[in-house]
């Protein structure tokens, strides 16, 4: 399954979104929990299923089986990342999963869907910086070259430049972009600055994403887009951006959001628009 990481030039047109900062999510996942009774691993749960349904709808209609390989986290976002494996282990896909740090270093929500992963029998590899080629060789074959790389590896919390193992985990996943995996970003690419669009190393006069972040084909965005997802480096990074559905109130996303006008370059279906943000949620 090759697939193009250039963009194609349209004639841009011009949307309103909604938008929420990296602030402004943290509120609404308290209050999605403190004043609607939303347990954090439901929010979690419908995340990650959401990521599972989008990367389906990649799959070549020859090729109903395809590869994926998630590269997790230690936090939510990787939370999101490993329920999207195992919804994808149901849906028939063949899925191998490379973990950034230790079981130990999981949080309380994403080691819980790290063992259920495991008991469904996906395999799973930890990261090694020293030997960053070796949890891939380690997978099945068949994830070698796989059709599908899941950015899971950091969310909307992450800022300044990548450190270790997360910029050689972001360098992996660009690799294999670069060999012909479509890469699909939970809510925001690793390496890219939620609030400000501002890749790690990036160059912001070009608005090229740079070698420090990861290229996403499609970037799923949970709650709402955010302002990192349209300016500066994060159209390059983001490629096309789509709709999680998550759940969460839309009182609260109306409460917090701000809506803002944006230049759009990306062709979409009239019927189609991945800027109608009604019911999702943002992970760090």
């Amino acid at each position: 399954m090759a697939h193009d990481h250039g963009h194609s030039a349209h004639a841009g047109h011009t949307h309103s979104v909604r938008v929420l900062t990296t602030d402004d999510c943290r509120r609404v996942d308290r209050l999605a929990t403190e004043q609607y009774a939303i347990p954090p691993i439901i929010l979690m749960e419908n995340a990650g299923r959401s990521v599972a349904e989008h990367v389906t709808g990649l799959s070549e209609p020859d090729d109903p089986d395809p590869t994926v390989l998630v590269l997790a986290g230690h936090g939510n976002n990787g939370g999101d990342g490993l329920v999207a494996a195992r919804h994808l282990s149901t849906f028939g896909a063949r899925v191998g999963v490379i973990l950034a740090l230790p079981d130990d270093r999981l949080s309380g929500d994403t080691a819980l869907n790290l063992a259920i992963c495991r008991k469904f029998g996906i395999p799973v590899k930890t990261f090694s910086t020293d030997k960053p080629m070796a949890a891939l060789r380690s997978l099945p074959a068949y994830l070698a070259k796989p059709d599908i790389v899941i950015d899971a590896l950091l969310g909307t919390g992450q800022d300044g430049e990548l450190r270790e193992p997360y910029a050689s985990l972001a360098a992996l996943c660009n690799q294999l972009g670069d060999e012909g995996s479509a890469i699909v970003a939970v809510d925001i690419p690793t390496g890219l600055n939620a609030d400000t669009g501002r890749a790690a190393n990036g160059n912001a006069d070009t608005g090229r994403a740079a070698n420090g972040c990861v290229r996403a084909h499609m970037t799923v965005c949970m709650v709402a887009p955010k302002p990192g997802n349209l300016t500066l480096d994060g159209p390059a990074a983001c490629g096309q951006f789509v709709e999680g559905e998550i759940g969460v109130p839309l009182e609260l996303i109306e409460r917090f959001g701000e809506v803002i006008e944006y230049e759009c370059t990306h062709h979409h279906d009239e019927e189609e628009d991945p800027q109608d943000h009604d019911d999702h949620r943002t992970r760090e």
